[in-house]
C-alpha cells in the first residue's frame, strides 16, 4: 500500500459483498463504513446487535444511501459462529471480502469461551477460524479475499501446543499476542492452499490506534496506553 494511501482511492465496490467482524465500533467500524460507502453491500458481525443498530444509525448520518445490515456474532461461541455463517448463507450468493477483525485484548483474569479455551485464543483465532471455514464456500463463488486483522504484537507470541489453554501460567498480554501470531500463521496457510482457488488471504497490522479493545487493561496501564496511543498512534478512521 503507497504510504499517502486513503479511502478515498477505493475502487468502486457496487455489487460486491463485505463481512466485517466487530463492524460496530472502532476500526471495523471505520472499515465498514468505507467498504458500505463505496457501493459495497456490507454485513456486520457484532456480540451486541443492539450496537451494531446504533453504529449504523451513526454512519447513515454521514452516509444515508449505504447498504449495511448487522447480525448476532459471539466468536467467543462456535454456536453463534455457526448460526451466523447459516444466516449469511440465507442472504447473499458468494462473499468478495471477508474482514476477520473482532477481537478481545489483555482479558485481566484467564477466561474460557463457551467451548473452553482460553478467551484470547479461542475468540480471536479459533472463532474467526471456524468461520471463515464455514463461508469459504461463499468466497470461492467470488475469488474473494479474506483479511485477517492480527497486529504487531504478534512477533512476542509464542505456540506452547501443551498449555494452549494456558492453565500453568495466564498472562494477559502473552495469551492476546500467542492469538494474533496465531491469525498470522492461519493467513499464511490459507492463503497457500487456497490460492489456487482464486482465493487471496492475507493478515494485516492495522496500526496502533485507540480504540475500544484495551477495555479490560488495568485502569492506570489502560490510561498511559490511551495516551501513548493518542501520541504516537493512528486514529481508527486511518487505521482502516
Amino acid at each position: 500500500m503507497r504510504p499517502n494511501w486513503t479511502p478515498d482511492d477505493l475502487p468502486n465496490l457496487i455489487g460486491k459483498t463485505a463481512i466485517v467482524t466487530g463492524g460496530n465500533s472502532g476500526v471495523g467500524y471505520y472499515t465498514a463504513l468505507e467498504l458500505a460507502k463505496h457501493g459495497a453491500k456490507v454485513i456486520i458481525g457484532s456480540r451486541d446487535p443492539k450496537r451494531g443498530e446504533e453504529s449504523i444509525i451513526k454512519m447513515k448520518q454521514t452516509a444515508p444511501n449505504i447498504d449495511i445490515t448487522v447480525e448476532p456474532l459471539n466468536l467467543a461461541d462456535l454456536k453463534s459462529v455457526r448460526s451466523f455463517a447459516d444466516t449469511i448463507h440465507g442472504k447473499v450468493k458468494g462473499i468478495d471480502v471477508l474482514i476477520n477483525n473482532a477481537g478481545v485484548m489483555a482479558v485481566p483474569t484467564r477466561e474460557l469461551t463457551a467451548d473452553g479455551f482460553e478467551m484470547h485464543f479461542g475468540t480471536n483465532h479459533l472463532g474467526h477460524f471456524a468461520l471463515t471455514g464455514l463461508l469459504l464456500p461463499l468466497i470461492e463463488k467470488n475469488h474473494g479475499r479474506i483479511v485477517t486483522v492480527s497486529a504487531q504484537s504478534a512477533q512476542m507470541g509464542d505456540l506452547d501446543f501443551s498449555d494452549l489453554k494456558m492453565d500453568r501460567k495466564y498472562r494477559p498480554m502473552a495469551g492476546y499476542n500467542r492469538s494474533k501470531l496465531s491469525n498470522i500463521l492461519f493467513a499464511r496457510e490459507l492463503n497457500r492452499r487456497a490460492k489456487k482457488k482464486g482465493i487471496t488471504s492475507i493478515a494485516v497490522h492495522p496500526g496502533t490506534s485507540p480504540t475500544g479493545i484495551g477495555r479490560n487493561a488495568p485502569k492506570g496501564t489502560k490510561a498511559f496506553g490511551l495516551l501513548l496511543m493518542k501520541i504516537f498512534g493512528t486514529p481508527p478512521d486511518q487505521s482502516s
